[in-house]
């Protein structure tokens, strides 16, 4: 769950923030479960969410292209 300022006002984008995220490291728990990760799964998905997050941004924002 996100630590901000508008979580309280907002539970439902609070919800759907934690599913993105739990959503985002499904992958690398099947993974793990398979044996073929190893490592901290959750602190992975919030580095791939936080990627993914980076990456989206900065297209929205027109930085993504040259």
């Amino acid at each position: 769950m996100s630590a901000s300022p508008l979580t309280p006002k907002y539970p439902e984008l609070v919800r759907a923030m934690d599913r993105a995220r739990l959503t985002m490291g499904d992958g690398l728990r099947e993974l793990a479960a398979g044996g073929r990760f190893s490592g901290d799964v959750e602190l992975a998905a919030y580095v791939y969410w936080s990627t993914m997050h980076g990456a989206v941004m900065l297209e929205l924002a027109g930085c993504s292209r040259q």
